[in-house]
């Protein structure tokens, strides 16, 4: 599996069922962060995105919940290194890291 970043792919995911959105609230009914999953084959896919992982971490489990209803044998995530101190026991280290080179002005 592999959710494409860009916010077309993401809406025309959402919009034909390919993906899920899942939201976490603040107090101020502010948006905390959002996951997008994708279910493909086995695998589901988790992209998190906000500025409070860690309050969107206790509903990994939910989602680890329902990738078993749907007959996944994994769930994949990516973010940075910081993640795994909210990440619940049983995941396991990255098989990926992405490093990235800012160029400084288009031209």
């Amino acid at each position: 599996a592999s959710l494409e970043p860009s916010v077309k792919a993401v809406a025309d995911g959402l919009i034909s069922g390919r993906f899920k959105l899942w939201g976490v609230m603040g107090k101020s009914a502010s948006l905390d962060a959002i996951a997008v999953t994708e279910r493909k084959d086995a695998v589901m896919e988790i992209v998190v995105v906000g500025p409070r992982f860690e309050d969107f971490a206790p509903f990994i489990p939910m989602l680890e919940k329902i990738a078993r209803g749907e007959r996944c044998d994994r769930v994949i995530m990516g973010g940075p290194h910081i993640f795994k101190r909210w990440l619940p026991e049983g995941w396991t280290q990255p098989t990926e890291i992405k490093y990235e080179r800012l160029l400084g002005g288009a031209g």
